[in-house]
């Protein structure tokens, strides 16, 4: 899927956007596990409402995972995720937790390898904050589209 065009409409997108690999023929899709990348900021609210509602309404597991950055508390980090996750449990959703260190867009594709997911949900954090990021393709969410085999859902 991702050829020029399918990437231009990605980088000039204001709108949330899945982005569907295509599969073989004759298979149908089917998420098990659908990962939502938080960067702990004020887009996550959107990226998790998406995530949400994927995940129910196709019976998913939720996994909420979240790359550390320099100054994070990595056990305030897994303390605040486990509290969302209890009370999403308590909505009936199975949810786990995965914090990491590392450059970003590296560990979410290795989180989303070792946990088996089939879709990653990530926001426009970045060029939230630096739009050139995404004009010059430099961002997170580029690096995570083009190299993660299966499906991405990306909110702007």
């Amino acid at each position: 899927l991702l050829g020029s065009v399918a990437e231009e409409v990605l980088n000039m997108c204001a709108r949330p956007t899945l982005v569907l690999r295509e599969e073989k023929k004759h298979v149908k899709r089917q998420f098990n596990t659908i990962m939502a990348a938080l960067a702990l900021d004020a887009i996550d609210r959107t990226t998790l409402s998406y995530a949400l509602a994927l995940a129910r309404s196709t019976g998913s597991r939720l996994l909420l995972a979240h790359v550390l950055k320099g100054g994070e508390s990595g056990i305030a980090v897994t303390r605040r995720l486990e509290e969302l996750a209890e009370e999403l449990k308590a909505k009936g959703l199975s949810v786990d937790v995965v914090t990491s260190v590392g450059e970003t867009c590296k560990e979410i594709l290795e989180i989303a390898e070792y946990t088996n997911t089939d879709v990653i949900v990530l926001g426009d954090n970045e060029c939230a904050e630096k739009p050139e990021a995404r004009l010059k393709g430099r961002s997170i969410i580029d690096c995570v589209v083009r190299r993660f085999p299966h499906h991405s859902f990306v909110v702007f």
